[in-house]
């Protein structure tokens, strides 16, 4: 569907409108809630993740809001095992919100690994993290960084429930 700003601002107005009555019920308003979905059917993703980050002052407000949830904090993976399997990996890292566009496009988080450790099931070989940069393992560090980063996305998503639906791009970094 064609998008211009002439339906924007009345479709805006609307949302605003559900959104603050779901305050008033003590609840959060969510990007990914089917009744904003259903005001907004046939107009595309972007223009609900839009008005949700408008509603909220625009993406340097959303990304204050991230960061503020996250500056500083440990995570630990052992403390999430209810969100996510996390198999045979244990680790520790910090999260970093690197950008956003007003525009429901990706929000980068860095996800700061500090230590950790994993168990292969093929071979059931112990890894520390700290020895992943070893050549041994240059093989399999792309499938231990992908999984590492679903991990970290699973736990990501429980700690800023009111931002699921909005577009995260995890990256991985060993400290």
């Amino acid at each position: 569907m064609i998008f211009n700003m002439e339906e924007y601002e009345p479709l805006k107005k609307v949302v605003f409108n559900y959104y603050d009555k779901i305050k008033l019920q003590g609840k959060k308003p969510r990007v990914d809630d089917p009744v904003v979905k259903a005001i907004l059917t046939g107009f595309d993703e972007a223009v609900i993740k839009t008005i949700f980050i408008d509603y909220f002052g625009g993406m340097d407000n959303v990304i204050s809001n991230l960061t503020r949830i996250t500056k500083n904090k440990v995570f630990n993976t052992d403390d999430y095992t209810d969100v996510v399997n996390m198999g045979s990996y244990s680790f520790r890292f910090m999260m970093e919100i690197l950008d956003g566009s007003d525009w429901g496009e990706d929000i980068t988080v860095l996800a700061h690994v500090m230590d950790g450790e994993l168990t292969l099931i093929n071979s059931g070989e112990h890894i520390d993290f700290n020895d992943l940069g070893d050549d041994r393992y240059e093989d399999i560090l792309w499938e231990i960084t992908d999984e590492i980063g679903d991990i970290v996305s699973a736990i990501y998503s429980k700690i800023h429930k009111p931002y699921n639906g909005l577009s995260f791009n995890i990256s991985v970094d060993y400290l």
